[in-house]
């Protein structure tokens, strides 16, 4: 079976690096993205139980449908994210956090 599991860290990891890159962003700013850092990180260990077990009932279509839906949840943390930056920060300041921090 391919490891999956690998994938599934990479996908959080990712994510979790760039929330805590722009986290550094908001603090500067008085605010701070820890809530959404620790909602990311809650949804991975429990996404990652689902995992582990699908693994070990050889459920490959299982594995598919947690990749899936973790990809989407990463997707839409990041779409709050910048609907947050802009609501408080302005349009500008999207731009400035894509470029320093990609997408």
């Amino acid at each position: 079976m391919v490891d999956y599991k690998k994938y599934f860290e990479r996908i959080y990891i990712e994510e979790i690096d760039k929330l805590e890159e722009a986290n550094e962003y908001f603090e500067k700013r008085n605010l701070s993205l820890r809530a959404m850092i620790d909602l990311v990180k809650s949804h991975k260990a429990q996404n990652l139980s689902l995992i582990n077990q699908a693994i070990e009932e050889r459920n490959e279509e299982e594995v598919y449908n947690i990749l899936n839906r973790s990809k989407d949840y990463v997707a839409e943390m990041r779409r709050v994210l910048y609907s947050s930056i802009k609501d408080f920060f302005g349009e500008d300041s999207i731009n400035d956090l894509k470029r320093k921090y990609g997408n």
